[in-house]
């Protein structure tokens, strides 16, 4: 959970930076948040593999359980 707050966070900064940079040009905020969004997207999915994983080593030792 830490690992997904502290991404959202960093994306947020991101976007308030574009809004900074770029206070009257919606064409460009739209572009680059969308550019935020994919790789903030793809920052999760390796955060969440990399949970997976971790879980998976857990059950398999019988660390935990279900």
């Amino acid at each position: 959970m830490l690992a997904y707050y502290k991404l959202e966070q960093e994306k947020e900064l991101e976007k308030e930076e574009v809004e900074r940079k770029y206070p009257h040009d919606d064409f460009m905020q739209g572009y680059l948040y969308q550019d935020i969004e994919n790789s903030y997207t793809e920052r999760e999915i390796e955060t969440a593999k990399k949970q997976v994983k971790i879980k998976s080593y857990m059950l398999r030792n019988e660390m935990c359980y279900g």
